[in-house]
Formats: structure tokens, sequence, C-alpha cells
């Protein structure tokens, strides 16, 4: 036979690259039809009035060791999952908006960035719901410190079901009834107690509640002077005093605008009561100047140190990086003991 000529090779060569970029892009295009039928699965399981199951959330992007990549793409169709079974209604000056597929909530459209979120989006802040939804489990007790228009609220009281119970936390009067409006409307009626006194280091001290006139999410007893606020006047409350002794907290939500030092220092009982209690803590070194006083203190109530990374998970930290890095932003903590 006769040898192949230069030419020939060459085009054997492209041919068999050819062949490769073809099957690399099956391989993909596989991929992207497979979660595209898990899409359509959960709407075809969820529609016309049913609901998303818990599982789903749980399922999807938070835990295990998968590239960046596939879990964008993971949490790109579980948003679309989500947006597809959001529903929407205007009465006067409310609206009702059903959330992940399952929930409803009652607020007014000018409540704020989050409030217009959900509206549209029917979800919000991903990987904190799925947190939420993967930590709290049936016949938990509760506590959402900080509720706003109580997004968390009403999925933490349907996660506890009839046998759980929540403590719920919200100062701010314009939001206290759609709030509980919302938390009644999805049955959780007996299973939850809403207080409207903030939450402080001492029961009954007269403080000065500011509310932002843009947005209610930074209500707080902590003025920012930079930013427009309207004022009320509100008696406090500590942790401590709101629960009963001897009743032991499972997992706690805390957003409290700056206060969390405060409300540490009024629930010293309750973390006693709680030996296995779980918190979720939002901490911002910039609102606090004794910040690392609040670290110390919770590192001596037993806790280790670690915060929620929107893509990785659950990620260890340490004193300084809180205090130094990123100064000014949010850090969701997740407090264990």
């Amino acid at each position: 036979m006769a040898p192949a000529r230069e030419g020939e090779s060459t085009m054997s060569e492209d041919i068999s690259d050819l062949r490769d970029a073809l099957s690399d892009a099956l391989g993909k295009l596989g991929r992207i039809e497979q979660e595209l039928a898990e899409v359509k699965e959960i709407v075809r399981r969820h529609d016309k009035g049913a609901y998303l199951d818990y599982g789903l959330i749980s399922n999807y992007h938070l835990h295990g060791d998968m590239p960046s990549k596939e879990r964008w793409d993971k949490i790109r169709a579980f948003e679309n999952a989500v947006r597809g079974l959001k529903e929407f209604h205007s009465f006067e000056d409310v609206v009702m908006v059903k959330v992940l597929g399952r929930l409803w909530m009652l607020f007014s459209g000018s409540d704020g960035y989050v409030a217009k979120h959900i509206m549209a989006h029917g979800y919000w802040e991903l990987s904190s719901t799925e947190l939420i939804a993967t930590e709290v489990q049936p016949g938990m007790r509760v506590v959402d410190a900080g509720a706003n228009i109580g997004y968390y609220s009403v999925l933490m009281g349907d996660k506890v079901g009839p046998n759980g119970f929540m403590y719920v936390f919200e100062p701010t009067p314009k939001l206290i009834k759609n709030l509980n409006d919302t938390l009644f409307l999805n049955g959780l009626h007996g299973r939850y107690r809403l207080i409207t006194d903030p939450l402080w280091s001492i029961t009954g001290e007269s403080v000065r509640f500011a509310i932002p006139v843009e947005d209610t999410k930074n209500a707080s007893i902590l003025a920012d002077d930079n930013k427009e606020n309207e004022f009320v006047e509100l008696r406090t409350i500590t942790l401590d005093d709101a629960i009963p002794a001897g009743q032991a907290i499972d997992f706690m939500k805390i957003d409290v605008e700056g206060a969390e030092q405060k409300m540490w220092d009024g629930m010293g009982r309750v973390l006693r009561d709680s030996p296995s209690i779980k918190i979720f803590l939002e901490f911002n070194a910039g609102r606090d100047r004794a910040a690392g006083d609040l670290v110390d203190k919770m590192k001596r109530d037993g806790f280790k140190l670690a915060y929620l990374d929107p893509l990785m998970g659950k990620v260890s930290i340490n004193k300084d990086r809180l205090l130094t890095e990123n100064f000014g932003e949010d850090w969701m903590l997740i407090l264990e003991r």
C-alpha cells in the first residue's frame, strides 16, 4: 500500500479533531437537556395549585464539592423553577405574592428592596433560604429575630409544622399587621408568637427606633445619621424575658441591624437552656465599634465561627478576618457549638 500523502494525513487529523469537538458539544448538550428536564419536572410536579417540595431546595447548590459552574447552573435552574410558580395579586395598598412556589406573603409595595425582589422573583437570598429550609425541621422551636416582612418567618413556621413553635420579633409598626396576616394566611395560627418590642440587653428601656424612609429592612435602635429616618418610641425586651425559662431553642435567625451585641447580652439564659442551638446571624463590623467584643462573647459561649458562602456553603472564619475583611459589609454567620 502506498504511504499516505501529507495532505491526507492533515485531513485525517482534522477529522479526528472535529470528532472530539463534536463529542464535547454533544456532552454539553446532554447536560443542558438534563437541567431543562429537571426544571420541567419541578414545574410539572408542582403545577396547578400544588407546591414546591423543600427537598428540591436542599438538593440544589449549597452542599457538596461540585464545580462552581455546575453549581451556578443548578442555582439558575432552581431560580427559574421558582419564578415559574410565582403568583402576584394586588389589593389596594397590599400585594399578595406566592413565594417558593408554596407560601403566600402579604406586604406593601413600598416596604423596601426585599419586598420588590420578592414581587419580581418569588424568593429572597437563595443560599440563606436553602440553609434555613435544610436546618429547620418539624417539631423544632425556632426564633426569627428581625423578621421584617416575614419571608424567613413564614418559611420557618411552615417547616416546624404543627408540633413546632416559632417566636417572631419585629418592632417596625408599619410592618406588623401584614406580617401577622401573612403568618395567619399560611395556616400557622397557634404555632407562633409575634413580639413587637425591640430586642435589647434589658427589658423596659424606652428607646427611639429609627425607620429609614426608603427601606424598612434597615430599621434599628441604632440610627444611621446619614439616612432619612422616621422615629417611634418603643420599649425594649430581652430574649430571656420573651421566652419561658426551660424552653430550649433549636434554631435562631438574627438580623437586628447593629443591635446584635445588645441582644446577645440579654439572651444568656436562653443560650444556657439551649445547648444544641444553631444560630444564623447577620454580622457587620462597621455597625458596631465594639464588634470584637461580640465575637469574643460568641466564642466564650462555646460557638465556633463560620459563615455562609453563596457557592461553598459553610466556611470557617477567624476573628481577625471578621473584623477587617470586607469591612462594612454583611457576613452571614453560622454559629454552632
